[in-house]
């Protein structure tokens, strides 16, 4: 194969944009963090993605205490133990977008950390669209939301450790979806 068409085809894989969601409707720049830690040796760095639907799943704070996010398919999900907690936390946001410069990605990390890019310097957002709800954002953009109880919660999880990933998707999508 052409070194050049290695190169164009590798071009072809980068995303045009990244997406990162935050309940700070205001911000101007983004400064790199370790304050949520996927690879001890990373350092601090500014997550993104190139999915503005997965991207909306972080616009409320949530942890996996009492939600789990994932993608079965094209579907994005979400389950939530707390219904209550979930709506009295969501108070809106923004999803940012930025440049792809200076952000690099892992392919071959697990499952849904595929879909994260880091950058390990500050980024400024080149725009921002701003939600009223973090539901609404999450609804407009396709991701399946299922609000769960927290022993459905704990077998699902269980049943993700187990990788038994079919069976965990399966048994959430069983749910009635919002």
């Amino acid at each position: 194969m052409n070194p050049n068409n290695e190169t164009l085809e590798s071009l072809e894989k980068e995303p045009k944009e990244l997406y990162h969601a935050s309940d700070n409707k205001e911000l101007q720049e983004f400064e790199s963090r370790k304050e949520k830690i996927r690879n001890p040796n990373e350092g601090p760095v500014v997550f993104a993605t190139k999915d503005k639907a997965y991207a909306s799943m972080f616009i409320v704070r949530s942890d996996d205490a009492w939600t789990i996010k994932g993608q079965s398919g094209n579907d994005f999900f979400i389950g939530i133990a707390d219904r209550k907690r979930y709506e009295v936390t969501d108070k809106g946001g923004a999803i940012y977008t930025f440049a792809t410069k200076g952000f690099l990605t892992e392919p071959n990390q697990r499952g849904i950390r595929s879909k994260e890019w880091v950058s390990r310097e500050n980024v400024r957002p080149v725009s921002k669209q701003i939600y009223s709800s973090g539901l609404e954002a999450m609804k407009s953009l396709g991701v399946k939301i299922f609000f769960i109880n927290y022993d459905l919660l704990r077998e699902i999880n269980k049943l993700f450790k187990e990788r038994r990933n079919e069976e965990a998707v399966d048994l959430l999508f069983k749910q009635q979806e919002e």
